[in-house]
């Protein structure tokens, strides 16, 4: 599965990426504003794998023009609560983090995640001096709850701050990328069955006016 927006495309998470993924996460830029700070292994990496692939946990490797930049997830989602965890890490050193690509990834994750999987509140936890993430939680119109810990901040956004704090990226994505905004939900063949039955339905139960602004595509 690959969601394309603004010119990025957003492939769900393969097994074939998780060892590139393992490395940009032992990495020590993204090592030192983690929770955890051990050092993952390969096993450790499958099982984690195996436990967050199906429709609880979205994670998409960002890429341009074929070239692996981060990644960016929902995890834990939760369709009773319609609650989920959202997360970024834009991680290939040959590419450094920039704004377009990080706008772009967290605005999919507020689209993807509020429209789509139908989630009502993003709920995050970070160190209060991961300025990168604060500001990327900016972008889902998320606030400051409560400290907690040492130095942890844990932050809430909602369908209608995300909804408000979305119109100027919107805005100034368009202006940066030429490009309008749509969304587009691909599946390739030999994709999973289950996640693009699921996705599928997702996309039925949007609004008509919602439809305008994405589109499901089937190779």
């Amino acid at each position: 599965m690959t969601v394309n927006c603004y010119g990025y495309d957003f492939c769900r998470l393969s097994e074939a990426d998780i060892e590139m993924v393992r490395n940009w996460r032992n990495s020590e830029q993204i090592k030192s504003f983690m929770h955890d700070k051990r050092h993952i292994t390969r096993d450790g990496q499958i099982k984690w794998y195996s436990r967050i692939n199906n429709v609880n946990n979205w994670y998409f490797v960002v890429k341009k023009d074929g070239i692996s930049l981060g990644l960016i997830g929902l995890k834990s989602v939760d369709f009773d609560r319609k609650t989920t965890e959202p997360g970024i890490m834009m991680a290939n050193p040959r590419h450094p983090e920039s704004l377009v690509p990080a706008s772009v990834g967290m605005l999919l994750l507020g689209e993807f995640g509020f429209h789509v999987l139908g989630m009502k509140r993003f709920i995050a936890h970070m160190f209060d001096d991961h300025t990168k993430a604060l500001s990327n939680n900016d972008y889902l119109g998320a606030k400051v709850i409560d400290h907690f810990g040492d130095k942890s901040l844990h932050t809430e956004g909602s369908l209608e701050s995300f909804s408000q704090s979305s119109l100027k990226i919107h805005k100034a994505l368009k202006v940066v990328t030429g490009k309008s905004g749509h969304i587009t939900l691909q599946f390739e063949k030999g994709d999973d069955s289950s996640i693009s039955s699921f996705i599928s339905n997702r996309f039925n139960l949007l609004s008509t006016e919602r439809k305008k602004y994405f589109s499901l595509a089937k190779r």
